[in-house]
């Protein structure tokens, strides 16, 4: 998320692993192959797959940068990776898959070129900025803000529902017969 309320709006650039914070880089595209091997491996990433995604410090021959406790980085990675956002809500139902990163790939180019004009091959976009603009694709603030304000329908009572229903029909007749006289009177000669 965006911490539009904070002073330092800054996007998340490490994580912590322990009582250590860890720098990460924040590309789009490095995110985008980390879901393709997450969505490839059954238990997690091998130790040395895990490198790419921190920065790393060389000094001395020595690697400064990395965790110790693997596990923990994985875990780590992989909430930055989901990004876990409060809506939309989860509604219980079986996981299914909505986009395909490689099959979508040129179309999700093509919106971001057109929409924000925005040149995902030659720009380094933060993966959290980049499912900011990729979420607002499909659904714009004023649609958002809308669904909100809706407000479920009070329940009527049977005597509403019917002088509605006559009201209705009394206006549909009345329609009708406006047709029909407008008919009659501009009928071609």
């Amino acid at each position: 998320m965006i911490p539009l309320d904070k002073a330092d709006r800054s996007r998340q650039g490490s994580v912590w692993v322990g009582d250590e914070e860890y720098l990460i880089h924040t590309e789009f595209y490095i995110w985008l192959s980390f879901g393709k091997k997450l969505e490839s491996l059954d238990s997690g990433f091998p130790v040395e797959e895990l490198k790419p995604y921190f920065k790393i410090i060389k000094e001395d021959d020595r690697e400064y940068g990395l965790p110790e406790d693997w596990y923990s980085a994985y875990e780590e990675l992989v909430k930055f990776y989901v990004n876990k956002q409060p809506l939309p809500m989860e509604t219980g139902k079986e996981y299914k898959k909505l986009v395909d990163w490689d099959a979508d790939s040129e179309r999700i180019y093509c919106a971001f070129l057109e929409r924000y004009n925005i040149n995902l091959i030659t720009t380094d976009l933060h993966w959290h900025d980049f499912l900011a603009l990729y979420y607002n694709l499909f659904w714009n603030l004023k649609d958002v803000i809308a669904a909100r304000q809706w407000e479920k329908p009070s329940k009527k009572t049977q005597k509403e529902i019917d002088a509605e229903t006559a009201a209705m029909n009394l206006q549909n007749r009345l329609m009708w017969e406006l047709e029909t006289e407008k008919k009659e009177k501009f009928k071609m000669r």
